[in-house]
């Protein structure tokens, strides 16, 4: 009986030792997410601002308005 007592106890203890893991490493990953969140927003607000748009096309797609004549740096 005793046994039985203490391998109850112990499945408990073990069980919960599994769930703090599960705990922090949910708790990582959502912490992840939020910080990958906040710079996906970002990103769409930058895409949204016409300016900030414009300026991504001439910085990373060497785009020009008609007319322009275009330089390479």
């Amino acid at each position: 009986m005793m046994l039985l007592s203490l391998l109850i106890c112990l499945e408990s203890a073990y069980r919960f030792y599994n769930l703090q893991q599960q705990e922090n490493l949910l708790l990582e990953e959502k912490a992840r997410l939020t910080e990958e969140r906040a710079t996906l927003e970002q990103k769409k607000e930058d895409l949204e601002d016409p300016t900030k748009l414009e300026k991504k096309a001439r910085d990373e797609l060497g785009l020009v308005k008609p007319g322009e004549v275009p330089y390479v740096r």
